[in-house]
């Protein structure tokens, strides 16, 4: 009965899917060509063949002239008679023949012409660019990776193609300039093979302030990079963009109104269109190879300079993930505007030993250009799923699919879907849970080990070995056991209790931690927590790397807390807070030997002992934050304006035997700045003051971390050659800036280029007026992208002066390491 059902699936999807042409192209060896051209004769439309030299292509006629190319063989010219459903065709390139032909046309007379004609382009492709200042229209994506099998005999050749993802979507898409997308998603179908399905990459955050504002990572795969009408938005129009999940560099635009710096140009062919106009094939030929250029061909019409087609590809130097990176786009002429209609990324990438390959295929059409009336808040949701949008059944995607789909893809629809009801049932899930709960080596140290039970919504969990090792703890080695117990219910509200022990074995002694929460709204995040403990806790959590571990910056604290958090509304988040604190020297707390490795700093703080009870205002506002509803829950995505925040911080006098008594207040300002070809900058500003400090401990101090020694800490937010850890009672200023140039000189120099190194410079001020302090800091470094699987990471190399009033001039030599965070597509710093 299942072969019956897939058959007549099959069968279907063939039927509103006419006139659609696929096969191979081989040369003479019968070697897969991938990447070669195959076009209809005399127009721009056409497509590229996968690396397993693989092509699909949907025709509106009964018979069609094509031509096949790729570089190192001779053009091939066909005649097919086109019958109704689907028609494999497949070719064979001959080995090209060199050749000596008398020159009629110098070359040089086709590159001046070409640029001669790519100046009248770029000086008309504003009005173009204009027209599309505000649109609406309809969206349809296909997404699907392949794996190549390698053959079990000849292990180096691949012998076929396993499917890995296939994604569809269709929405309802809004643009708006400055850069401004709304997606309202009508359909969605994801089927992936969950077993590689693969996460979003690692983001490893080293120091620094996280705000207030909930930090959430969304599972998906960025190898299928296309999740809305932003990530598709390849404008050719524009000077520069960076194209998200592509390539995390400005990509400059043939376009560009400075395009002759990177760019030059020739005539590669032309012809007569159905409608007897002239077109021009333009070649696109980067100057710098390791720069974000493009590289391939532009159809235009001559007489009217319209853009009718585009077949690019992007240096590999630029590219994130992949290894090959091809763009298609077709272009109309209506309501006399130029814009996309059919638009394919088709790509490569190689993860250790497998190689896989990639194809987005998009349709957009049903265009409008008349100005809707929306209000700010409009956009702030970039993404609106419908209820039914998860629901669609296999009849509404065969009515609705305007593409044509391969047999393996119908095929593997048809697999997946079943296994997707397969994983929604009683039974899988039942599985699935015991698969969790099983006890095994590596989890018990890397993941801890537990119970889940999916239907009841609640989980357990033992720390993992990793966590309950200290070796440089209080004392010496300490051993902690902690457990975490979580609930939850359907409609995402949940609670979390986590307690914890941990002793010390040469003081023998047991300190103690208990917290928890209770998330009632789910879509502010409004929760309610707690926490009691007697702890050995840090006199200030933001330290150098050696400053952690310092007894000096540890004391006993008997405390509980209580507070509660939530968003009052887009963007603006409050968590208000009291605590009390029996705070305690630990200057009677015996060491190991081995501890004098490492110095004087070993030794603890010796403090007079005293109990606080404090209380603690944080405000925190993202302008026009921009989030998304998905299943009942607030995603947050991120602003593109500053944030700005306030911290009041009261020691109340006499309430519970609190003994301090002070006022203290701090403003921050954050913001990131998108400088375009001329890279991209992050600042950092603070300010504080106490208002008043009749019984002020050193504890409360304002504290201002020392600099690691060799190691580069985020610029953003520390100082680099802080020799000396700073506090103070009165008020004080901090000003960071990075610059990251993004490759813009470096990679346009001959030979160097090939490093592919970035250029960074920055600095930093800080000044304490009441202790006679001011820093500068200025610094410039190099670093370079590396890849491994999904985590992108820079290394840095950085050379740091700086000045301050308690010493001479300094020169410092340091190393950094900086992880790209593909949900938000963004860097630490």
């Amino acid at each position: 009965m299942k072969h019956i059902y897939l058959i007549l699936f099959l069968c279907f999807s063939f039927l509103s899917n006419a006139q659609v042409l696929k096969g191979k192209v081989v040369n003479e060896q019968g070697e897969a060509l991938p990447f070669a051209r195959v076009g209809v004769l005399n127009t721009s439309y056409g497509t590229l063949t996968n690396g397993e030299g693989k092509y699909v292509l949907k025709l509106d006629t009964n018979f069609v002239q094509l031509y096949i190319r790729v570089t190192g063989y001779e053009e091939l010219v066909d005649s097919i008679q086109l019958k109704p459903g689907e028609q494999i065709q497949n070719f064979t390139l001959l080995t090209e023949a060199l050749e000596f032909e008398e020159v009629v046309i110098s070359e040089d007379s086709k590159k001046s012409r070409a640029m001669a004609f790519m100046r009248e382009v770029i000086a008309e492709k504003k009005q173009w660019e204009d027209k599309l200042s505000n649109y609406s229209m309809d969206m349809y994506v296909l997404s699907s990776i392949e794996m190549e099998v390698p053959d079990s005999m000849l292990y180096k050749l691949p012998s076929g193609r396993k499917k890995m993802n296939l994604n569809e979507m269709v929405t309802r898409s809004f643009y708006q300039d400055p850069g401004k997308y709304k997606d309202s998603v009508r359909a969605y179908l994801d089927l992936s093979d969950k077993s590689n399905a693969g996460g979003v990459s690692v983001s490893i955050q080293m120091d620094g302030n996280s705000g207030l504002a909930p930090q959430q990572a969304e599972m998906s795969n960025p190898y299928l990079f296309v999740q809305g009408s932003k990530d598709a938005d390849v404008n050719l129009f524009k000077n520069s963009q960076e194209i998200s999940g592509v390539s995390t560099f400005n990509v400059i635009s043939p376009l560009s109104s400075l395009a002759f710096l990177s760019y030059t140009y020739d005539i590669a062919e032309l012809y007569y269109d159905e409608n007897n106009e002239k077109v021009y094939v333009i070649e696109v030929i980067p100057r710098f190879q390791e720069a974000a250029l493009w590289s391939g061909k532009l159809y235009f019409h001559i007489d009217s300079k319209r853009l009718l087609s585009a077949d690019l590809s992007l240096s590999q130097s630029a590219l994130n993930y992949f290894k090959e990176f091809h763009f298609i786009c077709d272009y109309t002429f209506e309501q006399n505007r130029v814009f996309p209609v059919r638009k394919e990324f088709i790509y490569s990438l190689k993860e250790r030993k497998k190689m896989y390959h990639g194809a987005i295929r998009i349709k957009q059409d049903n265009y409008a250009f008349d100005k809707g009336d929306y209000k700010q808040k409009f956009w702030l949701t970039p993404s609106v799923v419908s209820d039914s949008a998860y629901d669609r059944d296999s009849m509404y995607w065969i009515y609705e699919r305007p593409l044509p789909l391969k047999v393996e893809e119908l095929t593997f629809i048809f697999k997946q879907d079943s296994i997707k009801r397969y994983h929604q049932s009683e039974e899988y899930l039942l599985k699935r849970d015991s698969i969790y709960n099983d006890f095994s080596v590596l989890n018990l140290i890397f993941n801890g080990v537990g119970h889940r039970n999916t239907f009841k919504k609640q989980s357990f969990r033992v720390i993992p070995l990793l966590e309950q090792v200290v070796p440089l703890g209080v004392g010496g080695y300490r051993h902690r056991l902690g457990v975490e117990y979580t609930k939850g219910t359907k409609s995402h509200k949940d609670f979390m209790i986590n307690p914890l022990i941990d002793y010390g074995f040469r003081n023998k002694d047991v300190k103690w931690q208990f917290n928890g929460y209770f998330k009632y709204n789910p879509l502010n995040f409004a929760k309610i927590g707690f926490e009691v403990g007697d702890i050995y806790d840090f006199m200030t959590s933001y330290q150098s790397i050696q400053g952690t571990i310092a007894p000096a910056n540890r004391m006993r604290n008997k405390k509980w807390s209580v507070y509660h958090f939530s968003e009052l509304t887009n963007g603006l988040y409050l968590k208000a807070s009291m605590e009390y604190s029996d705070r305690i020297n630990i200057t009677d707390i015996e060491y190991p030997e081995w501890a004098s490795l490492f110095g004087n700093f070993q030794k603890p703080n010796d403090f007079e002992g005293y109990r606080i009870f404090m209380t603690e205002l944080y405000l925190e506002y993202h302008f026009q934050q921009r989030y998304k509803i998905r299943d009942g829950e607030k995603i947050i995505l991120g602003s593109k304006w500053p944030v700005v925040s306030m911290k009041h911080k009261m020691g109340v006098p006499n309430l519970l035997g609190g003994q301090s008594n002070f006022s203290y207040v701090e403003l921050k300002l954050e913001d990131d700045i998108d400088l375009k070809n001329f890279g991209h900058t992050d600042i950092y500003a603070l300010a504080g003051s106490f208002l008043y400090k009749e019984n002020l401990r050193a504890v409360e101090y304002k504290f201002f971390r020392t600099s690691d020694r060799f190691f580069f800490s985020n610029p953003v937010y520390s100082q680099q050659s802080l020799d000396t850890a700073l506090s103070t009672a009165n008020s004080y200023f901090q000003l960071n800036f990075i610059h990251h140039f993004k490759g813009a000189f470096l990679h346009k120099v001959p030979l160097i280029n090939k490093l592919k190194l970035e250029e960074t410079v920055g600095g930093s001020y800080m000044a304490i007026p009441s202790s006679n302090f001011q820093q500068v800091e200025l610094y410039a470094g190099i670093e370079r992208q590396f890849r491994i699987k999904k985590t992108i990471f820079k290394l840095g190399a950085y050379a740091v002066s700086s000045k301050s009033s308690y010493g001479p001039a300094q020169l410092n030599f340091k190393f950094g390491i900086n992880f790209y965070n593909a949900f938000y597509d963004k860097w630490d710093y």
